[in-house]
């Protein structure tokens, strides 16, 4: 037992579940995002994938998918630097499988 005791553990595995399940929604949208090429003379698209990515970089590391976090975080700066969305796929694609096995 930790110091957070037995119902703390039980609060932080909850949490750390949920947060997971948010992450791979998350990828399921950024993968759809990027099928659909990012379209949108606003940038609106992109600004999604963005966040998208931003959001499972810090979540996906906080919870223990450290590989999948550093992955994210590539393809957010791949995208904030406007790399197409056919050059980060293979990436989400990864981030996907990493966040369905155990944290590493």
């Amino acid at each position: 037992m930790n110091a957070l005791g037995p119902d703390g553990e039980a609060a932080m595995a909850l949490i750390a579940a949920r947060a997971l399940r948010r992450n791979q929604d998350r990828a399921a949208r950024l993968t759809e995002l990027l099928v659909a090429g990012l379209d949108g003379s606003d940038g609106a698209s992109r600004e999604e994938a963005i966040t998208l990515a931003h959001q499972i970089a810090g979540s996906a590391g906080t919870f223990g998918h450290e590989a999948a976090s550093d992955i994210a975080r590539i393809v957010m700066t791949s995208l904030a630097g406007g790399t197409e969305p056919a050059g980060v796929e293979a990436l989400v694609a990864q981030v996907s499988v990493l966040l369905d096995g155990p944290p590493a």
